[in-house]
């Protein structure tokens, strides 16, 4: 039985009205899966991916989530965890499985602007568990400045919103926990 795990959070869900699919999953979700499934295809260890959909199908949302991994070549054991909402809870209902399947490591998959509160979450509710941090859809960089890093842009709105979001989610956390 592996002791190593790979876990991702989800992280939201587009419905797609019309189509065979009827859901699919949001860009930095998508992006997740994709990393976090050839991650835990390199470490030749299962992929656990948390995050639930309450909008309607539950199994379109599975087929969903097995069948770009699928897509990515993965063909390891793929855990669903669909019952929770936040990161919070995500953490919560992963340390179930990872205490029942008797899991000892988990390389947290998830996108480098969600690495911190995912970590902290992750640390918070298994305290007896190696985290290792594996982030991706890196949206910044430490290259020098220049002029055209200064502009406005629509990306870079959503880039400070997001990262707004993120300081606030782990600061309530820290404060309601």
């Amino acid at each position: 039985m592996p002791t190593l795990v790979v876990v991702l959070a989800g992280g939201g869900t587009h419905p797609v009205p019309g189509s065979e699919a009827e859901i699919e999953l949001a860009e930095q979700s998508f992006q997740r899966l994709v990393e976090g499934a050839r991650v835990a295809r390199l470490l030749g260890c299962p992929l656990l991916y948390a995050g639930g959909y309450d909008e309607g199908n539950r199994d379109a949302y599975e087929n969903a989530i097995r069948k770009i991994a699928a897509d990515a070549n993965f063909e390891e054991e793929l855990l669903l965890e669909t019952r929770s909402r936040t990161s919070l809870e995500n953490m919560k209902e992963v340390s179930k499985i990872v205490e029942v399947r008797g899991f000892k490591r988990l390389v947290i998959s998830t996108t480098a602007y969600h690495m911190r509160r995912a970590l902290w979450t992750a640390a918070r509710t298994m305290p007896d568990v190696e985290i290792i941090s594996w982030p991706s859809g890196w949206r910044s960089t430490r290259d020098r400045l220049t002029v055209g890093a200064f502009g406005v842009s629509a990306r870079a709105f959503l880039d400070s919103c997001t990262a707004l979001r993120e300081f606030i989610g782990l600061l309530a956390y820290k404060l309601l926990t």
